[in-house]
């Protein structure tokens, strides 16, 4: 799943497994002339496949929210 918030481009990957669903986050964006990317786990895990899109997401969105405040 991708996402587009703020000039990130944010993408899921969720697995499942017999505890339940888990999430990586890989948020890409440019900083001047510079490609970047951060990969991260997000350390809960879901019930449903579409919760942890969800979490997923919404863990991304946080941190881009808190990497550009001032």
């Amino acid at each position: 799943m991708v996402q587009f918030y703020k000039n990130h481009n944010i993408e899921v990957s969720v697995w499942l497994n017999r505890e339940g669903w888990f999430v990586n986050v890989f948020i890409y964006y440019r900083q001047d002339a510079t490609n970047i990317l951060v990969t991260f786990a997000v350390n809960e895990k879901t019930a449903t496949y579409d919760a942890a899109v969800e979490a997923g997401f919404a863990a991304a969105r946080r941190w881009i929210d808190s990497a550009s405040e001032p």
